[in-house]
């Protein structure tokens, strides 16, 4: 009897590791998403930051970071080919920056149709605060 209370005992204290586990995981989850703050004035990896879709005289999904005095941010050609959902792009992107490259606007390589020798930034990102395509996400107009 004494073995069967002990065997009670371990497995009580085993329960209640398991849930100040999983405590921990959602503070520590929900601490992560209060320091989220949105980026519009500098940009930086780790950082979240809003791409709204723009026009190309080509008609190519392309989307630029909202910004105050930081222009030329947009959004890579891979992350907005991820994003597309039953043949729509979302009306915007939020996104925690996952990698920034720097280049200038030359004539073998000027995808945003930008004076030469601008310099502009894409930015490759993870979606946050939504759902991915595969988890049913769609755009606004999408019917479903």
């Amino acid at each position: 009897m004494a073995d069967n209370a002990v065997l009670c005992l371990v497995v009580i204290v085993d329960l209640v590791l398991v849930v100040v586990q999983v405590l921990e995981d959602t503070v520590n989850r929900r601490n992560e998403q209060l320091q989220t703050r949105l980026s519009f004035r500098s940009f930086a990896v780790k950082d979240v930051a809003l791409f709204l879709p723009i026009r190309t005289p080509e008609g190519k999904h392309t989307y630029l970071a909202f910004n105050e005095r930081r222009p030329h941010r947009y959004l890579s050609d891979d992350t907005v080919r991820s994003l597309r959902y039953r043949g729509r792009y979302p009306d915007y992107v939020l996104g925690r920056i996952l990698m920034i490259e720097k280049h200038h606007a030359s004539q073998e390589f000027n995808p945003y149709h930008l004076r030469l020798q601008t310099k502009f930034y894409i930015l490759t990102v993870e979606r946050v605060f939504g759902r991915s395509a595969s988890d049913g996400h769609s755009s606004a107009g999408d019917a479903e």
